[in-house]
């Protein structure tokens, strides 16, 4: 039994072992632990592209790490490293997790988190019908006129209707853009007074302020999502299991301090003028040459003659004379009486 027990616990180490190991062409990053990766020194209450780009500064711009056994995240960080990773068409794939395909039931359906054949046979769908509703077309452009001459109109009420003449342009563009989107998919467009338009607004603007995108866009398991929360004992002495969840604190306001400085002007100073003695350039006049140019007259060279070759004569051949073949003439035989 005992021989058994430690064959189990050799197995479950090496086990173990393999999992933590990483690809020869991984990216250099934090290790983690076993089954669980990186995810229990997640930060608890710090956001995730912080974390990420404070690994770029202790490995570099491109770093790796996991977070559980099977999901390995490589990060980008800086300009030039994300540049050349978007011109990289290794790199054109879409995340995939159980968040993202359960909204779609169970499936990569859409156009924005697809990738691969379904992306390109969506992108051809979605452009030819683009097309027929006026997509490039002088018809899309009166609309997006039109659109745009209500989008002045309702800056300079606003600006008008205010006395320090301040504008939300949030809430203006969020009208212009969905009536020019809705006019596509709808056929109609909203008034900025129509009630239910209001509700609409009013119910994205509360969908895109309950939590961080970044919950949907990484595919984490389906027992994580984005940022780790370390958990306390509780009264009773027990730990609970682990809960990976993400808080959004909004930033408290702090108001800039201005400081007032008295406002000298640069003293002035005299341009320092030199003088030089004028030196005239030295004329050189150009040289001439007198000399007759040496005149050579082409050689003439006479093409050679044509050889004419008589025709053979043709060879006659006389007809063979035809054989005359005389009659034989038999004389009659006469008997007498």
């Amino acid at each position: 039994m005992a021989i058994l027990m430690i064959f189990i616990c050799v197995l479950l180490i090496v086990f173990l072992v393999k999992l933590s190991l990483r690809p020869s062409n991984f990216p250099p990053g934090p290790r983690g632990v076993p089954l669980l990766g990186f995810a229990p020194f997640l930060p608890k209450n710090e956001p995730f592209f912080r974390v990420i780009q404070k690994m770029a500064e202790k490995y570099g711009p491109v770093t790796g790490f996991y977070l559980g056994p099977f999901l390995p995240f490589i990060s980008v960080d800086g300009k030039k490293a994300v540049k050349e990773a978007l011109h990289n068409n290794d790199l054109n794939g879409r995340p995939s997790g159980t968040l993202l395909k359960s909204r779609t039931f169970g499936e990569k359906l859409g156009l924005v988190l697809v990738d691969g054949d379904f992306w390109q046979e969506q992108r051809r769908f979605t452009l030819r019908h683009l097309r027929d509703l006026g997509f490039g077309k002088t018809s899309i452009e009166d609309q997006m006129v039109d659109e745009i001459s209500d989008l002045i109109s309702d800056i300079t009420e606003a600006a008008k209707s205010d006395p320090d003449h301040v504008v939300d342009f949030k809430a203006i563009f969020t009208v212009s853009v969905f009536n020019s989107l809705w006019t596509i998919i709808g056929g109609k467009r909203f008034q900025r007074d129509d009630p239910a338009f209001k509700q609409l607004l009013a119910n994205v603007d509360l969908f895109l302020r309950g939590g961080n995108i970044a919950q949907v866009v990484i595919p984490v398991p389906a027992f994580l999502t984005a940022a780790s929360e370390s958990n306390e004992s509780n009264e009773s002495g027990e730990t609970s299991s682990i809960v990976l969840t993400t808080t959004y604190a909004a930033p408290s306001y702090k108001e800039p301090e201005y400081t007032t400085t008295a406002y000298s002007a640069p003293a002035y100073k005299e341009p320092e003028y030199t003088t030089a003695a004028y030196a005239a350039p030295v004329y050189s006049a150009p040289v001439y040459s007198t000399a007759a140019p040496v005149y050579q007259a082409p050689v003439y060279q006479a093409p050679a003659a044509p050889v004419y070759q008589a025709p053979a004569a043709p060879v006659y051949q006389a007809p063979a004379a035809p054989v005359y073949e005389a009659p034989v003439y038999e004389a009659p035989v006469y008997t007498p009486y």
